[in-house]
């Protein structure tokens, strides 16, 4: 299989828990076509840091399911690079997102 698109992006202290009962699985399942299946990836990220980094991949990346999120095209935090190691279908290696009001 080949990864088709980007859906969300989260972030959580427990990323099986995080999965596990967000309420938006059903819809993200509901997505799917005939014989499409649903990817998750998870990267360690400190707790300092976790909601800058979810907030700069939800602002770069733009993914369909988080349409609703502040960060899609606000960015409140200091401008922010993220380097992206391993396999990352569908993600930028390296980029830099900017403050935005």
């Amino acid at each position: 299989m080949e990864v088709q698109e980007l859906l969300y992006v989260g972030e959580h202290r427990s990323a099986r828990y995080g999965l596990e009962h967000h309420p938006d699985c059903d819809k993200w399942h509901a997505f799917l076509q005939p014989g499409e299946e649903l990817w998750y990836s998870v990267g360690l990220a400190g707790h300092a840091n976790r909601e800058r980094l979810a907030a700069a991949m939800i602002n770069a990346h733009k993914p369909r399911f988080n349409n609703h999120s502040q960060y899609r095209d606000h960015f409140p935090f200091d401008e922010t690079t993220v380097h992206i190691y391993g396999k990352k279908d569908k993600l930028q290696s390296i980029f830099t997102v900017e403050p935005k009001a």
